[in-house]
């Protein structure tokens, strides 16, 4: 019998932790004792707080007792010791009862509940609010992914001299650029331009992108072809770049695909500055300006 009653405490517990009930008579009690104290009252019937409700008192009542059981540990110990356990251990189990109780509740109050929670702005809310009203969805798709149709191939990087190298591809570029509009061209010219950046000014991690626009389509954003990242630039020029010249001399003699419409490429000019230009070509760059 001992045990089931330890048992039954324990449950219990559990419960009023979960559901903040001891907290909330704990913070129910302090404002009683300070307006008492404020008042100059000796007791609670005093200080007009006689009105409390049996099923309040019984509540506090009960977790003494449990308190009690186990040690002679104070309320005020015992509240720290459970926010610890709280913390640490029942973060999942509290999200999983949340997520129970929102499935209960209507429709309207779920997605209200959800964009207070998200801080969702009005105009984002109002958009979804005329795509829900508008439309009727049996089944939506449980993940982000699957909705927003994100790919989840790997995204293939290679180990080169000096780091890492992540190549796209001419053709790639193309084919996300023009995913939802056509072109009306029948030919375009490229331009390709290549350099470094440093990525943080207490770190020597360096970026050596190669990007790519269309001389024609200005509007059109630019292209990231490959990037490197690494201590350093590449540590050989021929890794770095022979991707990319296969790739471009296969573009100019086949041309490209965009939307089952054939279009041909030529490349305009590579754009780059002097350190930069240095290094594409293999040489040594001079230190003045004037060589000597």
């Amino acid at each position: 019998m001992d045990n089931l009653q330890r048992l039954d405490n324990i449950k219990y517990s559990e419960q009023i932790r979960k559901t903040g009930m001891l907290y909330k008579q704990r913070d129910k009690l302090r404002l009683i004792e300070k307006d008492a104290a404020d008042h100059g009252s000796t007791s609670v019937d005093d200080a007009g707080y006689s009105n409390i409700s049996h099923a309040d008192c019984s509540i506090a009542d009960q977790s003494d007792n449990i308190v009690s059981d186990e040690s002679t540990v104070s309320i005020e110990d015992f509240l720290e010791d459970e926010s610890e356990e709280e913390v640490s251990g029942d973060s999942d189990a509290e999200e999983g009862d949340t997520e129970r109780c929102s499935s209960s509740l209507p429709f309207a109050d779920r997605i209200r509940g959800w964009a207070l929670k998200a801080n969702l702005s009005h105009y984002s809310l109002n958009q979804l609010l005329q795509i829900i009203n508008t439309s009727k969805v049996d089944k939506l798709p449980k993940d982000a992914r699957t909705l927003l149709k994100t790919n989840r191939e790997r995204v293939r990087v290679d180990k080169i001299a000096g780091g890492k190298y992540w190549y796209n591809g001419i053709q790639q570029c193309f084919s996300n650029s023009f995913k939802n509009q056509s072109i009306h061209l029948d030919s375009i010219l490229i331009n390709i331009s290549i350099d470094g950046l440093p990525l943080y000014k207490s770190s020597p991690t360096q970026f050596w992108p190669i990007l790519m626009n269309i001389h024609e389509l200005p509007d059109i954003p630019v292209m990231i072809v490959a990037i490197f990242c690494g201590s350093s630039k590449p540590g050989s020029i021929e890794e770095f770049l022979n991707p990319f010249v296969e790739d471009i001399n296969k573009v100019q003699e086949d041309g490209i695909m965009i939307n089952g419409k054939k279009i041909k490429v030529k490349l305009r000019a590579i754009i780059a500055d002097s350190p930069a230009r240095a290094f594409i070509k293999g040489k040594l760059q001079h230190p003045f300006h004037d060589k000597c």
